[in-house]
């Protein structure tokens, strides 16, 4: 966990899969989403709470992932799983949300860490990382 007095941001979990199972509400059925040749997936299971005395604007646009080579990817915005992390939501005073990240990576890229901002537009950025193992 790491935390700025407004927000407290947990990984829970995080593992590479080449592909994720998830069930279609339109067609009715499970479904199986793979990663493109080349690429696998990291999912990772977090949750941010509010733990200061105003209201949070925060979600999985916070997150990043960081490779060896210095390369930054940004969370997929198509995760068909229901149980991802919101982009973006407001959490008023001890209010949390969890929910998964969906990152595609080349399946190469080495020392893999996701990172949360705790800054915003108008102020520098704050990163807190941690790394897969």
């Amino acid at each position: 966990t790491a935390n700025t007095s407004k927000i407290a941001v947990t990984v829970i979990s995080a593992s590479k899969t080449d592909s994720y199972v998830y069930y279609s509400d339109i067609l009715k059925e499970t479904m199986i989403e793979q990663a493109s040749p080349g690429h696998t997936f990291v999912l990772a299971e977090m949750e941010i709470k509010n733990i200061g005395s105003d209201r949070a604007y925060v979600g999985s646009l916070g997150f990043s992932m960081a490779d060896s080579e210095g390369y930054r990817h940004d969370p997929e915005i198509l995760y068909y799983g229901n149980d991802g992390l919101e982009m973006f939501k407001e959490l008023y005073q001890h209010q949390k949300m969890r929910g998964k990240v969906l990152f595609k990576v080349p399946k190469d890229a080495q020392k893999l860490k996701i990172q949360y901002d705790f800054g915003n537009l108008f102020t520098k950025v704050q990163l807190a990382s941690w790394e897969l193992e």
